[in-house]
C-alpha cells in the first residue's frame, strides 16, 4: 500500500474531529463454474446376426448432441479400433468372414465420452456359390415334390373311392342276388346265418344257423321280410300322369313321372327314402317353340335324436327354344349337400348357347360356367355376427340411461380383457356413476312361433350387472313379447384372457309366442355400484332346443353376418361371334377361373378378341419350374425372383435387408437377405445404382468394388468370369479417408503424432480349376492434412491412396478369378489438444477392374 503525507492547518481553537474508519465492503471474487452432467453409458445393446453381417442396435441416450462411437476388437478386453461414428441407434457391420468380433458402443456428448458397452457377435458369412446352387436346387425340388405329392394324393383318393364303390356295388349285388334267388324252404336242409328262403309266398331271412325250424314258427330263428309274390309292389310304386290341352291359340303337353322306394326297418319306421322326379314339357304357338326337362334326385338321412340330419340333392335342367329371331340352348346342373348346423357345399354347371338375328345383324354366343362352393357356419346359432370378427356391425345402442359419455366398443380395454382368438362387445362410461340401464341389441333374425329356443351369452362385469334378453317381434318388427332375462352376472365374473373367468348367462327354453316372425338379442348393463362401470359380452347364441334339451350347446359360429366362412371355385368359358350389318365380323374368346375364400380371391382371366390377347393373374405367389429343375422363376410379394445355379435375380417392390432394393443380382436364394454389400448388381429406390461388369462392342469388362470400412481382413473377389484368351488390363485400387472435426474456439487444435498411413493389398489369381496363386502386391501410402481455425471448427483429414494396373497376358480361355485382400494397415495418430473431437467420418473403397479388348 502506498503512504501519503497529509498536512493539517489549524483554523480554529477547537479540537479536530475524530476520524472514523470507512466500513469494509466484502464480496466474493471467485465465480461458480458450471459443471455439465456426465455422459451416461449406452444401454440395451443387442447384436442381431443377418445374412452377411451383424446389425447392432441400442437404446438412445437422452442428451442433445450425442454421437455414438463404434469400436471393434478381437477380444472382450480389446485392443479397440474405431470403425464408425453415427448419430443413429443402429449400425450394420459386414465383412463376410464369419469371424467373431467384440464391439464397444460409447456415447459422446460435446466431446465427453461415457462408459462403453461391450457385446460380442459373429457376422454372417456369405455362402459360397456351391452352397447357393445347392439351396436353389432344393427350392426348385420342393416345388416339384409338392406338385408330385398333390398328384399322388389325388390319384390315391380316386383309387380309394373306386375301390370303395366297387366293394359297395359287389355287396349290393350279393344282397339282391340272395333276395331274387331265394329257394323254397326244405325241412332237411341246414340254413346258415343270413340266408333267404321262401315259404307259402313269404320271404324270410335266417337270424341264426338252423335245421328243420319251419319259417314263421320261431321269430328268433327266421325274420319275416315280406310277401314275396308282391315284392315289386312292396319295394316300389310308380305314378304316371299325362295331360294334354289344345285350343285355337296354343297346343301344350305335359308329362310327369315319379318313382318312390322305401324299405322298412323291421319295426315299421323308414330307414331311407329316395325320390326321382322327371318333368318334360313342350309348348308350341305361332311365335315360339320351347322344350324343357327337369330331373332331380334327393336323399335324406333322418336325425337320430343326437346327430344332425344331412341332405343331398342333384338337379339337371335342359332347355331349348326357337323363334323367328332367336335360338337358345341351355343346360344347368346343380349338386347340393348339407350337414345341418355344420357345413354345406354346392356345385353348379351351366352350358348356354345363343343365336340371334336382328335387322341384318347376327350374334352367336356360347357360355360355360362351372362353380363349386363350400361353406362352414354355425348353423344352429341364429344370432348374426356373433363373433365380431371384423366389426360390431348390426349391433346398435337401443337404450341409454347412463348419459352422453356411454360408449359401445369392440374388444373394450384391449387384449388383456378377452380370451385369445375371441372378440367381445363392451359397454362403459368414464366418470359418472350411472343409474338405470344401457342396452345394446342385434338386428332381427327369423324364428318360428311355438318353437323352443335356448339363449346364452358369456358376460363379464366390473362395478355393474350384465345379462342378456331375447325380444320377439311380428312381421312388422313390432315387439310382441320377450323371453325374460337370462341369468345375471351378479358374482362379478371379471372376464380376462381365460373363458373360465366369464359367466355364461342363460335360461330354460323359451317358446316363441303366437305371431312371432323375428327375434332380437339384447345385452343389458345396469345396477352400477361405482364410477366407471364395465360390461363385456362374448359369443351370444340362440339355438333351437332339441327334444329334452334344457342347457345351451357348446358355442358355434353363426352362418349369417360378417363371420360366415366359405370357399368357392368359379370357372367360365365363353366364345362369341358377331356379324355386323356391313358384313364385318367380330370374334371373341374368354376364359376365367377364380378361387375365393372368405372374400379373398385369386385367379386368372384370359381374353382374345383377334387383335389383342391378354392374360391377367391375381395371386400372392406364382412359381414356374422347368421339369429338369435347372432353374425357376417366382412372382411373390410384388416382385419377380429368378434362380439359376447359385445365383438369384430379384426385381420389383422394395426388398432386402434395408428394404430399399428394387433390382438385385448376386449369389443367394432368399430375397430378404439381399443387400448392397453382397450384390454384384443393384438399383435402389432412391435412384442409386451399382453395376459390377459389362460386355459391349467386343470388350469384356468385369469390375467389382466394396465400400466396407473394415481394414485388415477385407477381401474382394472378381470372378469367375469368362475370357477370350486375349490380354487383360487389370486395375487394382484402394482409397480410404478419415475426417475428424472439432467445434472449439481458441488456440487448441489437431496435432499429428507418430506413425504413418500405409496399407498392403495382396492380389491372388486363379485360372480355371488350378490352384490360386499370389499374383500382385499393392503398397498404399497416405498423409494427414490439418486445418485448425481460431474462430471456426478444426479439421483433420487422414488419407490413403494407391493403385496399380497390370497386364495379364495368360492366354488360357478358362474362367479367371482375381481376389484382393487387405493384409496390413497402419495409421498416423491424430489428437486434439482439447482431449477429444466431435465427429468422425470414414469412407473406403477397394476395387478390381478387368478389361479385355
Amino acid at each position: 500500500m502506498q503512504l501519503r503525507k497529509i498536512t493539517l492547518i489549524e483554523i480554529g481553537a477547537s479540537a479536530l474531529p475524530v476520524v472514523t474508519p470507512v466500513p469494509v465492503v466484502q464480496s466474493s471474487w471467485f465465480p461458480v463454474i458450471y459443471s455439465p452432467a456426465g455422459t451416461p453409458p449406452v444401454e440395451g445393446v443387442v447384436p442381431n446376426p443377418v445374412a452377411d453381417g451383424v446389425l447392432i442396435e441400442w437404446d438412445a441416450v437422452d442428451q442433445d448432441g450425442v454421437i455414438y462411437i463404434i469400436e471393434r476388437g478381437p477380444t472382450q478386453d480389446g485392443p479397440w479400433e474405431e470403425i464408425h461414428r453415427t448419430t443413429e441407434t443402429r449400425y450394420l457391420y459386414s465383412d463376410g468372414s464369419g469371424q467373431e468380433w467384440w464391439f464397444k458402443i460409447t456415447a459422446s456428448v460435446r466431446g465427453k465420452p461415457g462408459e462403453g458397452s461391450i457385446v460380442g457377435a459373429r457376422p454372417g458369412q456369405v455362402p459360397s456359390y456351391e452352397e447357393m446352387e445347392e439351396l436353389n436346387q432344393a427350392i426348385g425340388q420342393e416345388i416339384l415334390d409338392r406338385l408330385a405329392g398333390d398328384l399322388k394324393a389325388t390319384n390315391d383318393a380316386i383309387a380309394s373311392a373306386r375301390t370303395y364303390t366297387d366293394g359297395q356295388v359287389a355287396a349290393l349285388n350279393g344282397i339282391l342276388q340272395d333276395v331274387v334267388g331265394a329257394d323254397e324252404w326244405t325241412a332237411g336242409k341246414t340254413y346258415p346265418l343270413g340266408d333267404f328262403v321262401r315259404r307259402t309266398g313269404t320271404l324270410y331271412r335266417a337270424l341264426r344257423q338252423n335245421t328243420g325250424v319251419v319259417p314263421g314258427t320261431d321269430p328268433a330263428t327266421w325274420q319275416v321280410i315280406g310277401d314275396y309274390t308282391s315284392v315289386g309292389d312292396a319295394l316300389a310304386a310308380s305314378i304316371s300322369m299325362a295331360t294334354k290341352n289344345a285350343s285355337d291359340i296354343r297346343a301344350e303337353s305335359t308329362r310327369v313321372d315319379a318313382v318312390m322306394a322305401r324299405m322298412p326297418t323291421g319295426t315299421g319306421g323308414l330307414a331311407t327314402a329316395a325320390s326321382v322326379s322327371s318333368l318334360s314339357q313342350s309348348t308350341a304357338d305361332s311365335l315360339s317353340a320351347m322344350g324343357q326337362r327337369v330331373s332331380s334326385v334327393e336323399a335324406k338321412v333322418p336325425a337320430d335324436g343326437v346327430r344332425a340330419a344331412s341332405t343331398a340333392q342333384v338337379n339337371s335342367v335342359d332347355q331349348a327354344r326357337a323363334s323367328g329371331d332367336a335360338a337358345l340352348g341351355q343346360r344347368v346342373d346343380t349338386t347340393n349337400a348339407a350337414l345341418a348346423g355344420k357345413a354345406s357345399a354346392e356345385a353348379l354347371g351351366l352350358l348356354q348357347a345363343h343365336v340371334q338375328e336382328t335387322d341384318g345383324r347376327v350374334d352367336a354366343n356360347a357360355l360355360a360356367i362351372n362353380g363349386v362352393r363350400s361353406e362352414l357356419g354355425g348353423g344352429s346359432n341364429l344370432v348374426p355376427n356373433s363373433a365380431y370378427e371384423v366389426a360390431i356391425s348390426g349391433w346398435v345402442l337401443a337404450a341409454n340411461q347412463w348419459g352422453a359419455g356411454a360408449s359401445v366398443t369392440r374388444n373394450l380395454a384391449g387384449d388383456t380383457w378377452r380370451p385369445p382368438g375371441m372378440n367381445s362387445l363392451g359397454i362403459t362410461i368414464a366418470t359418472v356413476t350411472p343409474s338405470g340401464s344401457c342396452v345394446v341389441q342385434s338386428g332381427t333374425f327369423p324364428v318360428t312361433e311355438g318353437v323352443l329356443y335356448i339363449p346364452s351369452v358369456y358376460t363379464a362385469a366390473h362395478r355393474c350387472t350384465a345379462f342378456g334378453r331375447i325380444v320377439f317381434t311380428d312381421a312388422n318388427s313390432a315387439e310382441i313379447g320377450n323371453g325374460g332375462e337370462l341369468s345375471r352376472n351378479v358374482a362379478q365374473y371379471g372376464g380376462g384372457q381365460s373363458l373360465t373367468g366369464w359367466h355364461r348367462s342363460t335360461r330354460a327354453p323359451i317358446a316363441a309366442p303366437a305371431g312371432a316372425r323375428f327375434a332380437r338379442f339384447q345385452f343389458w348393463a345396469r345396477d352400477a355400484t361405482a364410477a366407471a362401470p364395465y360390461a363385456w359380452f362374448l359369443r351370444p347364441m340362440l339355438e333351437e332346443a332339441r327334444s329334452g334339451q334344457t342347457v345351451p350347446s357348446p358355442w358355434v359360429d353363426s352362418p349369417a353376418g360378417l363371420d360366415a366362412k366359405y370357399a368357392a371355385v368359379t370357372q367360365s368359358m365363353e366364345t362369341r361371334a358377331t356379324q355386323l350389318e356391313n358384313g364385318q365380323t367380330q370374334l371373341m374368346a374368354q376364359y376365367t377361373f377364380a378361387l375365393d375364400v372368405n372374400g379373398r380371391a385369386i385367379g386368372m382371366k384370359a381374353l382374345n378378341n383377334g387383335t389383342v390377347g391378354r392374360i391377367d393373374f391375381v395371386a400372392d405367389a406364382l412359381s414356374i419350374v422347368d421339369p429338369g429343375n435347372t432353374g425357376s422363376t417366382t412372382f411373390e410379394g410384388g416382385r419377380w425372383i429368378t434362380r439359376s445355379g447359385g445365383y438369384m435375380m430379384a426385381h420389383g417392390k422394395p426388398f432386402g435387408t434395408a428394404a430399399d432394393l428394387m433390382m438385385w443380382f448376386g449369389i443367394g436364394s432368399a430375397v430378404n437377405n439381399a443387400s448392397k454389400a453382397n450384390g454384384l448388381f443393384w438399383i435402389d429406390n432412391k435412384g442409386n445404382a451399382y453395376f459390377g461388369g459389362s460386355l459391349s462392342a467386343g470388350i469384356l469388362r468385369n469390375a467389382v468394388q466394396t465400400g466396407t470400412t473394415q481394414t485388415t481382413g477385407t477381401e474382394l473377389v472378381n470372378g469367375p468370369f469368362r475370357t477370350n484368351g486375349g490380354n487383360r488390363s487389370v486395375a487394382i485400387s484402394f482409397s480410404r479417408t478419415v475426417v475428424r472435426t472439432k467445434s472449439a474456439l481458441g488456440t487448441t487444435g489437431f496435432v499429428a503424432g507418430a506413425g504413418s498411413n500405409t496399407a498392403t493389398v495382396q492380389v491372388y489369381r486363379r485360372i480355371g480349376t488350378a490352384a490360386e496363386i499370389l499374383w500382385q502386391t499393392l503398397n498404399v501410402t497416405g498423409s494427414v492434412n490439418i486445418s485448425n481455425e481460431p474462430d471456426g471448427p478444426d479439421r483433420a483429414e487422414s488419407q490413403w491412396s494407391g493403385a496399380v494396373t497390370v497386364n495379364d497376358s495368360s492366354s488360357s480361355t478358362q474362367d479367371v478369378t482375381y481376389r484382393a485382400v487387405i493384409t496390413a494397415y497402419s495409421e498416423q495418430t491424430v489428437t486434439h489438444t482439447s482431449g477429444s473431437f466431435d465427429g468422425q467420418t470414414i469412407t473406403q473403397n477397394l476395387s478390381i477392374i478387368s478389361v479385355e479388348g
